[in-house]
């Protein structure tokens, strides 16, 4: 057979095997037709039922998840629900891109090169969260640039000075990878820097911390959040003393640490010895928490909750202070006005030796941070507000301080001159009567996390 006659043979066979496919699909290749000028969902849902795994079975679910997408995706919360209904979506990064310039629309709203100093604070709050909830947006160094553009533009309150002296002492602070997820082991890193912003350094890793950094009396000992109930103590240069399992925890002034573990009980932690001591043993279907100490560390006040419905406030060892019905959810506030007097949710005081009981003055006013020599308190009165207000301790005055950005934590210097304050975009000194500094500019990738404790 020559060449000519095997191409020809060939050649048969394949316009025959077309014809064959072409007549086997075409009630499909019709149908599809019909599903196109349609061109609903119902149309190619009902054309996947007929033809499930037909020849135009992909082209049909790609249509279906494009009419998806343009339905959707006109909106921060049509994006939004497009990509939690629909994760394995061809046309997810899209809709992400999509998300991120609605959210970033919203933002630009409130753009206040000319407007008042109050526009101000509300466009630089809404920079702000936009930052700290979409750390990996395409327009956070924007948001960045315009918070500092901001800052600089912003009036009295926010010109920055160089302090001169120095600020002295040590940071400790928590900053985390915004790069990596939330629960990514490694993802969150606390940092000791010199408190005028030299010599920042990484000395411990943690699973997930977001509370307060919190620094022993004498000095030596730092306590920190390593995962979920879980605290580390660490020395000042990160070396691990010891672990504890805590809902809640504090230093007295005895170096020691106090703490209540979920419904097991009441607990002190001595880092000195690496060994704790059982204070109360919570039983079944009990809860004792609230724990308070006195400031010498004589007198420690609890409250003991049973059944979900009642409680007692106690002392101790010592008597009983009040009791009456509450869920066992319920937190009580209770600080210490002196070594004796307590202060239960703002509006009693209690004497822990004899019970007796008072209100609250109408000129009481105790401070959520005190310096440590005494003299000098802090009112912030959330971590939103745009001032904070200086108490004297002696005299009661009170002096009110404009203050830009929303503050994430604060802590007096040692010698109780200066306050740190964590922002959104770093950390600033304000020295009492002279001004503020930035002295430490937060990373690319970076967000501040828990709080700050400054040293000697």
């Amino acid at each position: 057979m020559t060449k000519a006659k095997i191409y020809a043979v060939f050649l048969a066979i394949i316009l025959a095997g077309y014809g064959i496919w072409y007549l086997v699909t075409l009630p499909e290749r019709r149908d599809f037709q019909s599903a196109k000028e349609a061109n609903t969902i119902t149309a190619y849902e009902i054309f996947l039922g007929w033809y499930p795994n037909g020849v135009y079975a992909a082209e049909a679910k790609d249509a279906i998840d494009k009419l998806n997408f343009q339905s959707y995706c006109t909106s921060a919360e049509g994006c939004d629900d497009f990509i939690r209904y629909y994760p394995k979506s061809p046309r997810k990064k899209e809709a992400e891109k999509r998300l991120d310039h609605f959210r970033w629309q919203e933002v630009q709203k409130l753009e206040s090169r000319n407007a008042s100093y109050s526009d101000r604070q509300d466009e630089y709050e809404s920079l702000s969260i936009f930052t700290k909830l979409y750390p990996n947006s395409r327009h956070r160094k924007e948001a960045e640039r315009r918070m500092a553009e901001i800052i600089t533009q912003g009036g009295p309150s926010l010109k920055l000075v160089h302090l001169d002296p120095r600020p002295q002492g040590r940071f400790f602070f928590g900053l985390n990878d915004a790069k990596l997820d939330y629960f990514a082991p490694g993802r969150d890193h606390i940092h000791r820097m010199n408190a005028d912003g030299t010599n920042d350094e990484e000395i411990a890793r943690v699973e997930s911390f977001d509370e307060d950094i919190i620094l022993s009396p004498n000095g030596k000992w730092l306590a920190f959040p390593e995962s979920v109930a879980k605290i580390l103590i660490t020395d000042l240069d990160g070396n691990f003393r010891g672990r504890i399992t805590a809902e809640d925890y504090f230093w007295g002034s005895n170096s020691q640490l106090y703490f209540y573990s979920g419904f097991t009980g009441l607990y002190r932690y001595d880092p000195e010895t690496n060994r704790t001591a059982t204070l109360v043993d919570s039983k079944v279907r009990t809860l004792d928490h609230c724990l308070s100490i006195s400031p010498s560390c004589k007198h420690i006040v609890y409250v003991h909750h049973e059944y979900g419905t009642r409680y007692w406030m106690r002392v101790l060892g010592g008597r009983l202070l009040e009791h009456g019905t509450s869920t066992h959810d319920e937190e009580f506030k209770i600080r210490w006005l002196s070594d004796t007097e307590i202060v239960v949710d703002d509006d009693r005081i209690i004497n822990a030796l004899t019970g007796e009981k008072r209100p609250v003055p109408d000129d009481y006013k105790l401070p959520i941070l005190v310096s440590p020599d005494g003299q000098r308190g802090v009112d912030w009165y959330s971590s939103d507000s745009k001032e904070f207000t200086e108490i004297s301790i002696p005299t009661g005055q009170e002096t009110k301080h404009p203050f830009f950005f929303a503050r994430q934590a604060i802590a007096f210097s040692p010698d109780s001159k200066d306050l740190a304050i964590v922002g959104d975009d770093g950390i600033y000194v304000y020295r009492f009567g002279v001004g503020t500094e930035k002295v430490y500019s937060k990373p690319e990738h970076g967000l501040f996390s828990g709080g700050i404790a400054w040293t000697k």
